[in-house]
């Protein structure tokens, strides 16, 4: 990944490192842009929230925050991510198979299936001890970094609120709108009934002359 963003140019990941001389290579702007049109065609570009693409750090990644809502607009992680363990486990896996075919484009290749490395998932707070205790990281980084995740979980929760209100008063026009299309058949159905009635009246000549006339 560095490879596709830096090419073969030095970078010093240090924060507050001096990088001005470092140019960004188009590779990965692209590898972004497909990555993007990826998850909006699988999930619906409305409900990308938010998708931040990171070079500061040694592994360039891809922050993408999803709003699970359905087309009948209502929240359903369970449809978008799986109801239960078994469910999420298969959605999972077969994300991370397509994502392996955009970043095959790439000469990325997927990592071995923990299945068969019998890996094991360390927790963030262990990651985050050993990176502390080898000096890659120290602690007024991760407190920085920890002030500005927090930072976007706001503006995220700002947008999400947002969008939850504006689901609230388009499910109110639609009832509204609902409800005056039921009264509008009700009416036309009893115009259609008079109609019929009339016509019938008239056919059978019970209808007087003087009321046709006026």
């Amino acid at each position: 990944m560095r490879q596709l963003a830096f090419g073969n140019q030095e970078v010093n990941f240090k924060r507050g490192s001096d990088n001005s001389q470092v140019t960004r290579c188009p590779g990965i702007e692209k590898w972004a842009q497909d990555m993007y049109h990826f998850m909006a065609d699988k999930y619906g570009e409305d409900n990308i929230a938010a998708f931040v693409v990171h070079l500061d750090e040694t592994l360039p990644h891809i922050h993408c925050t999803l709003l699970p809502i359905t087309e009948k607009n209502k929240f359903s992680y369970n449809k978008f991510f799986g109801g239960n363990k078994e469910d999420g486990s298969r959605k999972f896996k077969e994300l991370h198979d397509q994502l392996a075919e955009v970043n095959a484009k790439y000469g990325l290749e997927r990592g071995d299936s923990i299945a068969t490395t019998n890996a094991k998932h360390k927790s963030y707070m262990q990651w985050l001890e050993e990176q502390i205790d080898s000096g890659k990281v120290t602690l007024n980084e991760q407190e920085q970094k920890m002030t500005e995740q927090s930072t976007q979980i706001t503006a995220n929760q700002g947008r999400l609120d947002n969008l939850e209100t504006e689901i609230k008063r388009a499910e109110k026009r639609y009832k509204g709108l609902t409800t005056m299309i039921i009264n509008l058949r009700e009416q036309k159905q009893k115009i259609i009934t008079e109609i019929g009635g009339l016509e019938e009246e008239y056919k059978n000549g019970h209808i007087p002359i003087d009321e046709l006339e006026e």
